[in-house]
């Protein structure tokens, strides 16, 4: 599970040092009782009841101490709660037990994100990046980033990169449609827009745009 957006509850909780020296352990090598609560963890993320989420993925690591899954089911459950240092540190954790798991760094780039920490963003959504090179969201998610820091180019070389990965894909036409638009380049903006539209017809900023192209383009048509 990714993260999602956002008790301060349990702060007592702390990683110990046994837990943090623990190995990974897969889905498969735990108890039959670490999967239920597993399981019910990820229900309770579902059902955005955060408080539970966190006792049954403790109840996980009770069992299996390197459950680098539990630890980041904890992590999503902190930022969704708004507890971001401690949503950090399990996320830490899950990635020092699980390196190759290229969500647990789409996590905790989401959290840098929130906390201003831009560059580590970037570091982590280049390792996501990095471990699932086919991912169209992971290089929509950091196309986000580089346009909240003003790096266009960057930012519409990874939009451009997620729906050649999968033109099913309808966010990034979003993005596309909006930078065409706004450069005059109604002809290549309009295609973006309906392909967007398709997926999400309601959208009502694609919705205004698109008419706006329309009247521009039937304007032009008009006077030529």
């Amino acid at each position: 599970m990714t993260l999602m957006p956002q008790s301060k509850f349990f702060k007592t909780i702390l990683i110990s040092t046994s837990l943090m020296c623990a190995p990974s352990l897969s889905y498969s090598q735990a108890t039959p009782e670490a999967k239920d609560h597993l399981a019910a963890c990820q229900e309770s993320l579902t059902k955005k009841d955060y408080t539970s989420a966190i006792m049954h993925c403790q109840e996980v690591l009770q069992r299996n101490s390197g459950s680098a899954q539990a630890y980041n089911n904890i992590g999503l459950a902190y930022a969704a709660s708004d507890d971001l240092i401690f949503a950090m540190r399990n996320l830490d954790q899950a990635i020092a037990l699980d390196p190759q798991k290229a969500e647990y760094y789409i996590n905790r780039a989401a959290i840098e994100i929130r906390l201003d920490e831009g560059e580590q963003a970037h570091n982590d959504y280049g390792k996501a990046i990095e471990l699932a090179p086919n991912n169209a969201s992971y290089y929509y998610d950091r196309g986000i980033l580089f346009q909240r820091q003003t790096l266009i180019e960057a930012a519409m070389a990874d939009f451009n990169k997620a729906v050649e990965l999968d033109p099913k894909f309808a966010p990034p036409y979003k993005e596309l449609a909006k930078f065409d638009y706004a450069k005059g380049e109604v002809n290549q903006a309009l295609p973006y827009a309906n392909k967007f539209l398709e997926a999400q017809p309601d959208d009502p900023e694609v919705l205004t745009i698109r008419g706006k192209m329309y009247r521009l383009k039937h304007d032009q048509k008009e006077q030529g």
